[in-house]
Formats: structure tokens, sequence, C-alpha cells
């Protein structure tokens, strides 16, 4: 058996990186008000005269490969800085153009699933109109309307609004602005009007949402991960908590629709054709045709749509009498995708799907011979005779007699080192994107990789069998049965996502530099590829490999002491705070996101929590409770005395019972106090009788406090409001339970009754924190609440403007800093 064979690069592969960051770099300077115009594509005229006199002079006969790589590059730059700018710059005229319209009766169509959020329910539509087609529009849903499906159209009348500071994001997703709806009129999938492909759409779009509408009465998570993994349903496990417990366990790949899902498709049609004997070209049409289809019931996901590229450009390859090359497929499938819609520049979802097959074309075969060459010595027998080695085929490598050849491994040997390194090489080729997106590291997703997905494939490739016979009426009965006993191996497959996601260091909250990531692993990948390094099996290189990952993993979970702190951190339109001391810390609240809980939690360096305090039960201060699984260690959840009778029931201590168990979850009385240390404790002195609501008079209110003398003469402190405003400081000054604060964090964000000059000057406060979201559409802070801070001689601090805040109490003082510049 044959040493693995460095598999060449594309040609096309430093083109359409160039390209690609040339789209991102157009979109950058048209949101701000730069246009390129045509000038990149003027650029390119004296580039070709000079590549072609040189090219005439015969300077690159020898490199005619570098030549070609050269003309490329340049063509990719300009045309993609030439397209960008012409494709965002007319996004932001139509933009403009909707806002002088009068948008009556409008016909759109639903292109992506409503998701509920603190903001309504919302979705993404394309205006099917004469005057304006092809535009698309981020869609508000009425509160009393039920949202229609993927697919289905819809007669509106428009409250159109552009894009606004702070919402470039939703800009690079191609969309022109933001509308609400009135005079609403569901029209169904099907259009009289429609262009020739519409009735096969409509078709495909009934059938998803039949499956969908199926999978929905069935009971279990196990229904919501098959309308996931086969139909590609973005919220079906929307407020489960599982696909927290699945990105944490590093298998939330194996929910999005990808080249796995479309191998299974391609497999299954190929033996079908190869039993029916068919023809090259019929087969090619059939599995054209099979994966277009396919690409639409997941709802044209990027990943998808890459993968189906991939595979029939692959395919094609015989056609033109060349063998296919994976790496050239994918560099040309993303091309295709790029040059159709710029937006796709900016999907993180095309990104890591590029990512993971690049990184398997190029680098897999390294690692299976690598861990083979580490982990099985026996697999490798001594040199022979030239002649048993001439038969065996097998150079022999200088200075290493002693492993020519390796014995074929049994074939479930075979079979377990392959899903090894085909999950070392995904995780590695994408760890630096899912860094930078995720701030997550998940340390358990080797195993949870080698686990599941020997069951994701069974539900894959029997899920779509089934979803496809459902919608008929004979085989109706079969389908629904079938679907109904997957169900049963996707709650075992949830089961075990969900038992590896919450054990301990499952994942590890990492913030990395992402300019400092991507270049490390661009030079990690590079030296990978050009010195091709296949280790010697001997003791010292493996026993090298295990001390490195142990130190490397010890490394990542290490949590260094901290002194005496108080942290804002920067959660967006919520509240949550970090107090510590050493190596103990206590979390106040967990915002909205769980995305930015985990980047806050990344930046912090936090890996344990001795406890959690969820002031009262509003979503943008408890909302991001389940993120915190698998990712750090939690000891205690405490509420309020009184919400685990009055509100038993509700989403947020069921989360909190299953970060922590039952046991687990207490409740804090007034005057009740949580010690980090000698010196630091929170002191609860809001609200005063047993809570009932958990709204915002119910809040939770601490007073931290910081007496490294422990002679009752405190060095510093910091008023935590919650939610708790004017009225509720009032009586619990009243009942002598607060009488001075060095900081204070305002309740509700700044709002207009937070607090009172007078009470400010009563606490004697140097300093007031505002928790608050950039460009919120509450109005936060206020200005009349800016006011009373203004009136009572307070320094303000606000997360939107100066990211984390850090309060460090000291024997002399506070020391103050923060992420960004403070104002």
């Amino acid at each position: 058996m044959r040493t693995c064979v460095r598999p060449l690069l594309p040609l096309l592969f430093l083109p359409l990186a160039l390209f690609w960051a040339a789209l991102a770099i157009s979109e950058v300077l048209v949101w701000r008000g730069i246009y390129l115009g045509l000038w990149p594509l003027l650029m390119l005229l004296p580039s070709f005269l000079w590549l072609y006199r040189v090219h005439k002079k015969g300077s690159f006969k020898k490199g005619a490969r570098a030549l070609r790589i050269t003309i490329l590059a340049v063509c990719a730059l300009a045309l993609g800085l030439s397209q960008g700018a012409s494709y965002w710059q007319s996004l932001s005229d139509d933009a403009r153009k909707l806002t002088s319209a009068e948008l009556k009766g409008i016909t759109l169509q639903v292109e992506s699933e409503t998701k509920k959020g603190q903001l309504g329910s919302t979705c993404e539509a394309r205006i099917s109109e004469p005057g304006y087609p092809g535009l698309r529009l981020r869609l508000f849903w009425p509160t009393q309307e039920n949202p229609a499906p993927l697919g289905s159209y819809l007669r509106a009348d428009l409250a159109f609004k552009g894009w606004q500071s702070g919402q470039e994001d939703f800009f690079r997703k191609g969309l022109c602005g933001s509308a609400s709806l009135s005079k609403l009129e569901l029209l169904g999938f099907e259009r009289a009007d429609g262009p020739p492909w519409a009735a096969p759409l409509s078709a495909l779009y009934q059938i998803r949402q039949a499956n969908l509408d199926f999978l929905a009465t069935l009971d279990g998570p196990g229904a919501a991960l098959l309308a996931g993994m086969v139909l590609g349903s973005d919220t079906s496990m929307d407020g489960s908590g599982l696909r927290q417990d699945w990105q944490t366990s590093g298998v939330a790949h194996l929910i999005a629709v990808s080249g796995s899902h479309l191998a299974v498709i391609a497999s299954i049609l190929a033996w079908l054709l190869a039993r029916l004997k068919s023809s090259r070209r019929f087969a090619f049409v059939a599995l054209a045709v099979c994966l277009a289809a396919y690409v639409v019931l997941t709802a044209f996901q990027a990943s998808a749509i890459r993968a189906a590229l991939m595979a029939l450009v692959a395919s094609s390859s015989c056609f033109a009498g060349r063998r296919s090359h994976a790496p050239s497929a994918l560099c040309l499938a993303i091309t295709g995708m790029l040059a159709f819609d710029p937006s796709n520049a900016f999907s993180l979802g095309l990104a890591l799907s590029g990512a993971a097959v690049l990184g398997i074309c190029l680098f897999n075969g390294l690692i299976q011979e690598n861990l083979i060459r580490l982990c099985l010595p026996s697999a490798w027998q001594p040199a022979q005779a030239r002649a048993e080695r001439d038969q065996l085929g097998v150079s022999l490598g200088k200075g290493r007699p002693d492993f020519q050849a390796r014995r074929k491994l049994p074939a479930f040997l075979q079979s377990a080192l392959e899903a090894i390194s085909l999950t070392l090489t995904a995780q590695a080729a994408t760890a630096p994107l899912c860094l930078i997106s995720f701030n997550t590291l998940p340390l358990v997703a080797p195993l949870a990789n080698l686990l599941v997905t020997p069951l994701s494939i069974v539900l894959v490739g029997a899920g779509i069998a089934l979803c496809c016979l459902l919608p008929m009426a004979p085989l109706a009965p079969i389908a629904a049965a079938g679907l109904s006993m997957l169900s049963i191996i996707g709650d075992l497959c949830c089961s075990l996502v969900t038992l590896l996601a919450g054990l301990p260091g499952a994942a590890v909250a990492l913030s990395p530099n992402p300019f400092l990531v991507l270049s490390l692993s661009l030079l990690a990948a590079i030296l990978l590829y050009h010195f091709w390094p296949l280790l010697h099996p001997s003791w010292p290189n493996r026993l090298v490999a295990v001390a490195s990952c142990i130190v490397l993993t010890g490394l990542l979970l290490l949590s260094p002491a901290q002194p005496p702190q108080l942290v804002m951190m920067d959660v967006g339109q919520g509240d949550s705070l970090l107090i510590r001391e050493g190596q103990h810390a206590i979390l106040i609240d967990t915002g909205p996101s769980e995305s930015a809980l985990r980047a806050a939690l990344a930046r912090q360096g936090v890996r344990h929590l001795d406890a959690v305090v969820i002031s009262h039960l509003d979503s943008d201060h408890v909302g991001a409770l389940s993120a915190l699984r698998g990712l750090v260690t939690v000891d205690t959840v405490f509420f309020a005395k009184g919400l685990l009778t009055y509100q038993a029931g509700h989403p947020a201590l069921a989360k909190a019972k299953a970060l922590v168990g039952t046991e687990k979850v207490q409740e804090l009385s007034i005057d009740d106090r949580l010690r980090l240390s000698p010196a630091l404790s929170a002191r609860m002195v809001w609200p005063l009788q047993p809570a009932q609501r958990g709204d915002n008079p119910d809040s939770i209110c601490l007073l931290l406090e910081y007496d490294p003398e422990q002679d009752g003469r405190l060095e510093g402190s910091a008023l935590l409001c919650g939610d708790a405003e004017q009225a509720e400081l009032t009586q619990s000054m009243a009942a002598g339970k607060l009488r001075q604060a060095d900081v204070v964090k305002l309740g509700h964000h700044g709002s207009a009754d937070d607090i009172s000059a007078a009470q400010l000057r009563t606490l004697s406060s140097k300093l007031c924190l505002i928790s608050v979201g950039a460009h919120n559409r509450y109005g936060h802070p206020t200005a009349a609440t800016l006011e009373v801070c203004a009136e009572a001689d307070q320094q303000v601090l606000r997360s939107d403007q100066c990211g984390d805040v850090s309060v460090t109490f000291k024997q002399d003082g506070l020391a103050v800093a923060s992420q960004e510049a403070m104002g």
C-alpha cells in the first residue's frame, strides 16, 4: 500500500479567494458611500498589456501555470470589485426607490421560515411585482396573523423602512430593507401568472410543508431533529435548547443540509440507475433533477446549493474527457454561487461548508495516514528484500527502513479510522471560522461525531425516502409509520448529544483576535501542505502527540485568578453582569442572545461559575441561560423567593433545572448573602416580599460589598438593580436595606423612571453603568435618565458605547476599564 500522495491545488483557488474578498470589500465601501463603478475593469487593460508583452518575450514559457494563475487572479480581483460595487449600489438604489414609493397591494413570495424574536415574527420575502422584480425584504408579521409558510405568496400593503446604522448585517444578506404588513391576504403556493417553472416549485414547497405539518404532530425532540436534518427547517429546534447542545458538542453541522445529505441521494440514485443500466447522460440528467429538487425541499440553503453544484461539476467532467478533481469542482461551484448572488460572500454556511470540504480534499489523507502510524504501529511491517518491496510497490524511505509497507487493515478498523480522520480534518478546517463566529471550541466534538454520525446517516437516508413517499396517498400510512419510528431514533440521538453536551469541559469559550486566527490558520495550512509531514511510528512521537493534546487541553481549560471585580458584559439589549475574585465567579443574568453571552464569557475567560442569579423572568435577562450548558460548569442557579412556587411552569425554571438539576435550583430571600471570598460578597436588598410574577417590580437587587479588612467598613460597593426602578429603590431605602453604593448599575437599561438624582446623592455614588444594546428600538437610555445622572454629577458608562466595562475593587479606590474607549 503506497504512502498518501499530496493532492494538487486547484488552479482557481487563489482567483476564488481574491474574488470572494473583493465582493466583501466592495460591500464595505458601498455601505460607507464609496462607489467604485467600472474603474477596476478599466485597470485590467494595462495589466493585460503587460502580461501579453511578458508572454510574447517568452519569460513565462517555463511557468505557464504561474502565468495562468496570475491572469486569473488579476481578473478575479477586478471583476469582484466591479460586480460587487454594482450589486451593492443597486441594492442601495432599490432601497431609496422603495422608500419613496407607495407600496399598496404588493405581491410577495416568502423565501425563509418565520423566526420569532424580541421584535416579533420575521421572515425574508421577495417582491413579485413588475415594477420591483426580485427585490428582497425583511417582513414583520402582524401579531394577530399566522405567518405564511416558505414558498407561499401573499398580498399586502407595506410600510417600508431602509437600513440604518448598525443594521449592516441585513444589508449583507441582499435585503433592501424591512417592511411591516397590513391588509394582508394569503394567496397560497400557486400563482396563475407565474413563470413556467413556478408550478413544479410550488409542488415541492407543498410537499415540504406537508412533511413539516406531519412531523409537528409527533412528540419528542426527534421529530424536530428530522425536520432540521431532512428538510432543512431552521426553526424546528428553536426554543428547546437542543440547538445549543448540538453546537456545544460540535455536531451542529449534521443538522445543516450539506454534501453528506446529497451524497446519500446520489448513492441511492446511482444504485437504482445501475440496476436499470441507464446511459451516462441520462444518469447525469437524473442526478441534476434530483439534486435540484432536494435543494428546493431544503429551502435553498447555501451549503446544499454548493454541494449540488460541486456534484454536477464533478460528474460532468467525464463528458469533457477529464478526470474529476474535487478541489477544482469545489472552487467552480463556489465561484458560480458568488457570481450569481454576491450576498453569498457573507454566508457563514457557505464558508464553513467550503472550508470543511477543501480541508478534507487536501489533508484527510495525511491525517488518516498519521493516525495509523501513531496509533497502530502493528500495522507496519519491517523492510523485506528489495524484490518483496518492489512486489508491494512501496519505495524505501531514506533512513526509515523499518516501515516500508503497511499491512491491509481489517474493514471495521479502516472504517473507524476513516471516520475519525474525516471528523478531525473537518473540525480543524472549520475551527478558525467557528471560533470567530461562535467563540466556542467543542472539545468533545471528535467523540460526538464518532457516536452521532452513524445515527445521522440512518436518519437522513431513511428520512429522505419516507418524506418523498408521504405525499403519495397509497403509501402515506407506511411513510407516516416509518417517520414515527425514525423520530424515536432521533430521540435517542438527541439524548446522546444532550449527554455529551453536559459533560464538564465539553466546550471552551474563547475570544481570539479574528485576524490573528485566520493568519495563523492559513500559515499552518501552507506549512502543512508544503512539508507534508509523515510521522515516524515510534514511541517518542506517539508520546509527544499525546502530551501535546493534554497540555493544549489543560491550557484551554485553565482559568486564571482574578482580582475583586464587577464586569458589565456587552450582550446587546439585555443584562449580564459578572462578579468574581480569585477562581470564584457569579453570573447575574444572561442577556437574550446565546451567541452574545458565549462571546462575552470568552472575552472574560470564564470556565466555572459558583452561581447564576436570575434577577427576574424577562427574556432579556434569562433568554440565554441554555448557552451555559457544556460551556462552563455551574454549581447553583438562584431565583427570587416565591418564583419556584408561583411560576413553577415557566420555561426559565425548566432551563435552570436542565442546567444544574432540580436540587441545585434555589431561591434567594431578602438579606441572603452570596460570598465569593471573605472580602467580597453580594447581599440581596430587594424584593422585600416573595415574588409572584417575576416581572420588573420583582427584580432582584444585589448590593456588592468589598470589605478587605473585614471590619464592617466597606472599601467599595456596587448596587446591581436588574430592572428595578425608582419605586423599588425607594422602598428598599425606607426599609434600611440600602444606604450607600459607589457604583450603580441602573435598572431597566436606562428607562425614564430608573432612578432620581436625589437617590443617587443619597447613595453617594460616583459611577453609573447602563447595560443597553446599540440602536435599540426602545430609545434606551432615555434623555431624562442621562440628565438625572448629569445633575447628580455621575460618570456614565454604557455597554453600547464602551463594550465590556470592568470595575476593580482596591483598598485605595476603584479602577475602571472598558473594552472600547470610554466616553
